[in-house]
């Protein structure tokens, strides 16, 4: 499965499981109107491709991707998605054709997305990651190279004979395309020089040492 979709699917199963979770309710079928209108919006904003069909009784809207099945059914004579909104009826998950809760779909879908991904360092240091007391060393990252931004400096005027200018940050070099199941840790300036890019990650909640020295960090985090 695309990461993309994934993400997609995961942000919509969280997004259902709010609902069930601040409505009380397990199944589908006895959420309020507006609640299953919510689960069936998200679905459909998502932008995923879907099939619809049915007969003058009931109308059937269907998600596959890959392993993973989403089948809204609504008693409405027409498939058109505001018309199926109005009358839902019910919701069916399934992943490898075994219906699933909203739950057990997002814990699939983290896994999915988290499992295999690979951590490519793009600073000129390797990055030691502890544990969240910051006692153990859980993994070391060697650095596989630099991705750095672009400086540029525009001459301003002077400060006691000093010369004082105006910097900005370019194009970013040796950053590699963007692709599915690698992430890349770089420095601050070259993820703020990126923003676009969804795989940029940087070093945080540091671990330091008596001196102050930086031995390493306990988290990553995005910008």
């Amino acid at each position: 499965m695309k990461r993309e979709d994934v993400e997609k699917l995961l942000g919509w199963a969280r997004e259902a499981q709010k609902v069930f979770e601040e409505s009380g309710e397990t199944d589908f079928e006895e959420l309020r109107r507006k609640e299953k209108r919510e689960i069936f919006d998200a679905l459909t904003d998502t932008g995923l491709e879907y099939d619809t069909d049915g007969d003058c009784d009931m109308a059937y809207m269907s998600y596959e991707i890959d392993n993973v099945s989403i089948r809204f059914g609504a008693h409405s004579e027409s498939c058109f998605p505001e018309d199926m909104r109005n009358a839902l009826d019910y919701m069916i998950i399934a992943v490898d054709y075994e219906e699933v809760s909203p739950r057990h779909l997002i814990d699939y879908l983290d896994h999915l997305l988290n499992a295999g991904v690979e951590i490519v360092n793009l600073t000129p240091h390797e990055i030691a990651v502890y544990d969240a007391a910051g006692e153990s060393v859980l993994q070391v990252i060697p650095s596989s190279g630099m991705a750095r931004a672009a400086q540029t400096r525009e001459p301003l005027d002077k400060i006691n004979g000093i010369p004082v200018s105006k910097t900005g940050y370019g194009a970013v070099t040796g950053l590699p395309d963007q692709q599915d199941g690698v992430v890349y840790i770089v420095s601050v300036l070259t993820a703020q020089a990126a923003p676009d890019r969804k795989d940029l990650y940087i070093v945080d909640d540091l671990v330091r040492d008596d001196t102050g020295r930086i031995l390493g960090c306990k988290a990553l985090a995005q910008i």
